[in-house]
């Protein structure tokens, strides 16, 4: 069954120092998958500080712990010096003075690596997100700026007598296009409600022939072009 499996599968022998510390571990047995998901060929009855004399003395702890304290372990961990993740699974086998430990594991390097790319990528479209956001802020206070004085001026010309039906035409034109740019801008700058889709919808009564003048002023340079 373990020569079969696709898992890679090892026994390894806890090797201990003067104070009964976890200081190295031997192979004693591998099936063929070990060698395709670490890399490592031969290494029955070689100690793992022979593959790698820097390997991290996390791992060799960890296993040391199973074989001293027969604790079942399920964990996910790197390896520099294999430059792989790996899914492992420990138990201890034998007689407790045996300080054996049976290793199931799984490289996952490529699927750790595509969900912290996804993560990445994830965490750079809320930065993008949120650099839009304060834009937009920013934006919509920048062209508050020229409107109060727009503002200002039509107030100034309704002020100045007047009977020329065009001053006056343009005049009204120029104060309703600045409250709905202003209408906009205040619209724009609720950037909670829009990032959260609430838009309240205000109703109120209207005359049609507003939104009728409303319209051909918005045509009218193009109607004016076309000569329509």
């Amino acid at each position: 069954l373990f020569n079969s499996m696709d898992e890679g599968y090892c026994v390894i022998e806890i090797i201990l120092d003067e104070n009964a510390k976890p200081v190295d571990y031997r192979f004693l047995e591998v099936n063929p998958a070990f060698e395709i998901h670490t890399g490592m060929h031969s290494a029955t009855g070689k100690r793992v500080l022979e593959f790698f004399p820097h390997f991290e003395s996390s791992w060799i702890e960890q296993y040391g712990r199973v074989a001293l304290k027969d604790e079942s372990i399920r964990f996910a961990n790197y390896s520099k010096e294999l430059q792989r993740w790996f899914d492992v699974y420990a138990f201890r086998i034998g007689l407790p003075g045996d300080r054996k430990v049976a290793v199931i594991f799984t490289n996952i390097t490529e699927r750790t690596n595509a969900e912290q790319a996804l993560r990445e990528s994830a965490q750079t479209m809320i930065e993008l997100d949120r650099r839009k956001d304060e834009f937009l802020a920013m934006l919509c206070h920048e062209l508050r700026n020229p409107l109060a004085p727009i503002s200002n001026a039509v107030n100034l010309l309704r002020l100045q007598k007047n009977d020329e039906p065009v001053l006056q035409q343009a005049t009204n034109i120029i104060d309703r296009q600045v409250r709905q740019l202003t209408h906009l801008v205040d619209e724009l700058l609720e950037i909670s409600r829009i990032n959260t889709g609430i838009v309240q919808l205000r109703q109120e009564p209207t005359e049609v022939s507003d939104i009728i003048e409303r319209a051909v002023e918005t045509l009218h340079p193009l109607v004016t072009q076309r000569r329509h």
